[in-house]
């Protein structure tokens, strides 16, 4: 019980004050604003660059995950950083456009791009945390490019199993219930959005269907008939990787391009705001 709650009270500890550091630097993006408003007449400006430069190193992360070997502290800490940048930077930006929709055509778009890239970041911290939790539950670790061969292996070793099958006793039982039931399943991934959503019906289903013909089959149809129910356990275990992992991998491809071109349309903007005010 003591070495569980040791590390439940170091993680309790470093969330307590990661929330505290983000309140403290909202209240400071507060204060510095009012302060500047009141002392300058310059409403927009301390913020818009505050908001900049959190951008900017929100976007570091992504150049931390590249450059994983050098000693520039561990990933799980620039994640948190991360995570809270991404908050005060939300935060930020309300106080920035005063709390109120933006107005003008480019200042909506740019608006909305912002907001779909901190909606898309709170998606991937979600989807990262279920679903990176619910594949160490499940099954061994498997690299996500590695898997469309291990599915191919499978399909190799089923059908191996279905002529022996074929050649041995000349059932044709067998080898229909795989061409009509299995063949497809064992093509390559399936039941995608089911393991998404924690749905198991379609393994039960090839279960119940191989229960219900093992009386059909002889005594040696039964012993392959129980080495395809491994074979589909097995693809069953692969496609969830595969289902978890993409859509992990997924996320990256509407959270990064979403960032880069709200990096540019802060550039823009900038390069406008003081140009024209």
């Amino acid at each position: 019980t003591g070495e569980v709650d040791g590390p439940m009270k170091g993680f309790v500890r470093r969330r307590l004050v990661n929330v505290t550091f983000a309140i403290l630097a909202a209240l400071l993006v507060v204060v510095s604003s009012t302060v500047y408003v009141t002392a300058i007449n310059q409403n927009g400006f301390l913020t818009g660059w505050i908001l900049f430069g959190l951008v900017l190193a929100l976007s570091g992360y992504r150049i931390r995950k590249k450059v994983s070997t050098l000693p520039i502290g561990r990933a799980s800490s620039w994640l948190q950083a991360h995570v809270y940048g991404g908050l005060i930077a939300l935060f930020a930006f309300f106080v920035h456009v005063g709390w109120r929709v933006p107005d003008g055509v480019f200042e909506g778009v740019f608006a909305s791009v912002f907001l779909l890239v901190a909606f898309s970041g709170v998606v991937g911290i979600v989807i990262n945390r279920i679903f990176a939790r619910r594949l160490t539950r499940r099954g061994e670790e498997v690299i996500f490019e590695r898997i469309p061969g291990f599915m191919v292996r499978l399909r190799e070793q089923a059908e191996e199993i279905l002529l022996a099958s074929a050649g041995e006793t000349g059932s044709a039982v067998l080898r229909e219930f795989y061409f009509s039931r299995l063949s497809s399943f064992f093509a390559g991934p399936r039941n995608w959005l089911g393991h998404l959503v924690s749905s198991n019906r379609t393994l039960y289903k090839l279960q119940n269907e191989m229960d219900s013909l093992e009386r059909y089959l002889n005594a040696d149809d039964r012993e392959r008939l129980t080495e395809l129910r491994y074979l589909v356990e097995r693809k069953d275990e692969l496609d969830f990787a595969y289902a978890l992992q993409g859509a992990m991998k997924f996320w990256l491809f509407i959270h990064v391009p979403l960032t880069v071109a709200l990096l540019i349309g802060m550039l823009v903007h900038t390069v406008l705001v003081h140009a024209f005010s």
